[in-house]
């Protein structure tokens, strides 16, 4: 499993909007754009606690032999504003138009 899986795979049980969050986890040894996710506050101990292990399993070696930071990506700025919004029970990611 990797870090979109254990976002994607989180609980998003919800029944009003304050219920959710949006969460978009990096690997300390891996550069990317991001990938955001809407879950359930409930869900952060357990998704929290998968990152920081899926991170020390991925980057233990890569960090042990003094490997450079990942270099920053040129990501393409963001054509939209995300919320979290709990919609029929689920949080979901809504994005709006800047």
């Amino acid at each position: 499993m990797g870090r979109r899986d254990a976002q994607n795979q989180a609980a998003r049980s919800c029944s009003q909007n304050e219920d959710c969050v949006i969460v978009d986890y990096a690997l300390d040894c891996f550069a990317d754009c991001g990938s955001p996710s809407a879950v359930a506050n409930a869900a952060l101990p357990k998704l929290e606690a998968t990152i920081a292990s899926l991170d020390q399993r991925a980057c233990h070696t890569f960090q042990a032999r003094g490997c450079p930071a990942p270099i920053v990506l040129p990501c393409v700025p963001p054509l939209s504003t995300a919320t979290a919004e709990c919609r029929e029970g689920e949080c979901r990611l809504e994005r709006r138009a800047l």
